[in-house]
Order: structure tokens, then sequence, then C-alpha cells
């Protein structure tokens, strides 16, 4: 179980060189390492003037974080995993943590230079890219630029309620975060849009019950009306709430939809038009992206 703590000064070194190992995994050479040494150090002084925090996995150091502020910016200056515990949880929670510190600072969007290996990470936690940026270590190298928009919290909270029900569900497989949301383009009036994937989707369409089983009491608003609507190989139930007027659309489509072999054209579409995994114990949406990823860099 990861578990997250704010590291100790005399750390510094230790974590400077985890920074190091987590970088040298996209398979850097000696002297590209050396170049970045610099920019890859920890030391008391950062740690003091910056906001700064560890995972561990049963005690053992495996991941580290830094984030600084100013104003509406924030910049998420490191995230370092160490190479046998990627895909551990650990760059999430790390990540998670930079996000809330960020907006809890009042930063409004967080800018990400990152790896060119490790953008893929950052795009699928919700930050999209904007353009390049040169990097700090080797001079004429560009880096991609991403930015993540901080949402409010209330629309986080939506998101929240109704992958907690959708859990419980046994029939539902995965769920999605789609469109502005999950670019980090949102505006104050954007609807929220979630794709379910489900075993049987339209038994969902027959029964109401389970729109009042979602939590919304849990943030004080109730479903005002809804309408059924089509797309396809997909149809969506777009619900207005009160009394703050969102909209959310809970898309249903069948674990079909995420085929990769062939790869559907409208499913590509709304995938590259922006996706955050929510839940995917399979490794479902995963892939998907992966081959929607690969398939526009041909």
């Amino acid at each position: 179980m990861v578990r997250l703590r704010t590291p100790r000064c005399d750390e510094a070194a230790i974590l400077t060189e985890l920074c190091i190992r987590s970088k040298a995994v996209w398979g850097y050479d000696e002297e590209f390492m050396h170049a970045c040494r610099g920019e890859l150090t920890l030391t008391a002084s950062i740690m003091r003037s910056s906001s700064v925090k560890v995972a561990e996995i049963d005690g053992h150091l495996v991941g580290v974080t830094q984030v600084t502020v100013k104003g509406e910016l924030a910049e998420l200056n490191k995230l370092f995993v160490e190479p046998p515990c990627l895909r551990s949880g650990a760059g999430k929670a790390l990540f998670e943590w930079a996000k809330t510190v960020a907006r809890d600072a009042g930063a409004a969007t967080m800018v990400i230079e990152a790896d060119p290996d490790a953008a893929g990470f950052y795009r699928r936690m919700g930050a999209v890219e904007k353009g390049t940026a040169p990097s700090g270590s080797i001079p004429g190298r560009l880096l991609p630029r991403l930015e993540l928009g901080l949402s409010p919290m209330p629309a986080e909270r939506i998101f929240q309620v109704v992958v907690d029900w959708a859990r419980t569900q046994p029939t539902i497989q995965a769920v999605a975060m789609v469109g502005s949301y999950a670019r980090g383009q949102a505006r104050p009036d954007s609807d929220l849009d979630l794709v379910l994937l489900a075993t049987i989707p339209l038994d969902f369409r027959a029964d109401i019950g389970w729109l009042q089983a979602i939590d919304w009491g849990a943030l004080n608003v109730r479903p005002l009306k809804w309408e059924d609507e089509d797309y396809g190989a997909l149809w969506s139930r777009r619900i207005w709430l009160e009394p703050n007027g969102v909209e959310v659309e809970i898309g249903f489509a069948s674990v079909s939809w995420a085929n990769v072999n062939p790869l559907d054209s409208g499913t590509r579409h709304v995938i590259s038009d922006g996706c955050r995994i929510l839940h995917d114990p399979k490794g479902m949406l995963r892939r998907l992206c992966s081959a929607v990823r690969q398939a526009e860099q041909r």
C-alpha cells in the first residue's frame, strides 16, 4: 500500500539518487544523465522553499514529487518513481497530492515540462499538451509542455459520486471521464461527461432506479430532469441537477466499444478528444487509450 509523507531534509541526497534512477529508466546514456544531474538534484534548501512529498511502500522510499506555486500558476518540478515500482500507484498518488497542494494554494493551472517518455502518464492524468519548452539541462532540446486545469472541487465531487456508485455495479466494467474536463479545458458552464462500459448497457436505459441510487445528497443536489440520447454504439442519459443547474451526461456502451482490433472510428474520436480513466480494473480503457495514441502517431 502506498503511503505519502513529508521528507526530512537529510534525505535530500537519497531522493536525488532516486530521481536519477527513475530518469535513467528511459535509456539515456551516461553523458546525458550527467548533464541532467543538476536539474534532478534536491537539496535541503529546495525542500524548505517548495512543497515536496515522498511515497513509501512497506516502509521503503519509492517516489518523490515537488511542486511550486506562484499566484494562479503551479509548476510540477519533479515526479519520479523507482523503476521497479512503476505502475504501483505511487506516481498517481503523488500527482494527486501535487494537484491538491496547488489547488489549495490558489493555483488555477499546473504546468508540467515532461520527459517525452513520461508525457503519456500526464496525459492519462488529464493534462493537455500546450507546445514545447526548452530543456533546463540539454541545450537545444525541447520537452513537451503540458497543462492541467485544476477543476473546481464541485465538479470533481460529482464525478466521484458517480464513480463510487459504478464501482458497486457488477455489470459495469470501466468508467472514463471524457470531453472538456478530461482535456483540462472545462469552462464554468461545461457539462460533465462520462462513459461507462457495461456488459448489458441497455439494462440501465430501461431502469431509472440507478439514477436515484447515486449519492447526489452528499453534494446537496438532486436530478431535476433527464433525457436520453443515442450516439450509435453508445447511448447517454443527460441529467440536469438542481439547484446549481449543472449538466451531467452519463454514456453507456458495451465493453466491445473498447475493442482495439479493429479500433472503431467513433470510439477513437471520443478518446482522442480527451479521456481520463476513473475505474478500469481489467485494463480495457488503458489498452484503448494506448491504441488511440499509437493510431494518431502513424
